[in-house]
């Protein structure tokens, strides 16, 4: 055992740092994810093309950078936490948006829950690392900064790989129980696969085969769509694990912006 290692893990015995990684962790694993999960969702169930994906997230950035600026000068008047607090919530809101979601729902959609992410990332980051590094040593502060960053960094990556793998899952999941609903001698799957196989008759030999194909995209989007809402719902829950660690936060005689750090 060193006396002076590379990177002191000793430094996550101390309550408010072990908190507050814990929180950067969810918190940049949220807005990540969220990079991954809507434009995932705007390519395979709505058919947006990359131009329109970046349409819709464009609408972060110009919100994001006033409300970055008062920062500063809310945390000269309010605590740290609060500030952390607010930007949580405002995560929240921007998930629990997400959640009841239609085949309706579409590039339109989504840019208030980007405003409301762009204002939680602001309200967040800065403060957060002030949070983390106010009781630390300054011989302590380069091991802290790695820590920091690496359980960002981490909490990023991990989730959007679990995300990944909780969405085909729930897709599944939601395919098969939609399917099950489905009857093929049902009269009135019948009649309407009837009335689809007229329409389609009109312009295709196989109707009847087109009608069947039309149903099967069908509830291949509604699975999906249950599937996104889904995430979206664990995203939300996972910030009000967030605002209680925050909470659990021990007061600080002085709270700054923390060091600088890799973003």
């Amino acid at each position: 055992r060193s006396k002076s290692p590379f990177i002191d893990l000793r430094l996550l015995v101390k309550r408010n740092f072990l908190l507050a990684t814990t929180a950067v962790a969810f918190t940049g694993a949220f807005m990540l994810s969220s990079l991954y999960i809507i434009p995932n969702y705007l390519l395979q169930v709505q058919g947006y093309d990359a131009f329109q994906v970046g349409k819709v997230l464009l609408w972060g950035g110009p919100v994001q950078i006033p409300f970055t600026l008062m920062v500063p000068f809310l945390l000269k008047r309010f605590q740290a936490r609060p500030v952390v607090i607010t930007g949580c919530v405002s995560f929240f809101v921007a998930s629990y948006l997400s959640v009841s979601m239609t085949h309706l729902t579409a590039g339109d959609q989504f840019i208030l829950p980007q405003i409301f992410r762009a204002i939680g990332s602001s309200f967040v980051i800065a403060p957060l690392s002030g949070l983390a590094f106010a009781d630390i040593e300054q011989k302590s502060v380069g091991s802290a900064v790695a820590l920091y960053n690496l359980m960002r960094t981490l909490g990023g990556s991990v989730t959007i790989a679990g995300f990944g793998t909780f969405l085909s899952q729930r897709y599944i999941f939601h395919f098969s129980r939609i399917s099950e609903k489905i009857n093929m001698a049902s009269p009135v799957v019948r009649e309407t696969l009837d009335r689809a196989a007229n329409l389609y008759a009109t312009r295709w030999p196989s109707g009847e085969e087109q009608a069947v194909l039309t149903l099967g995209k069908i509830l291949n989007r509604e699975a999906y769509i249950m599937a996104f809402s889904d995430v979206f719902f664990v995203m939300a829950i996972s910030i009000l694990f967030v605002i209680l660690m925050v909470v659990l936060i021990k007061k600080s005689k002085a709270v700054s912006t923390g060091p600088v750090l890799d973003h």
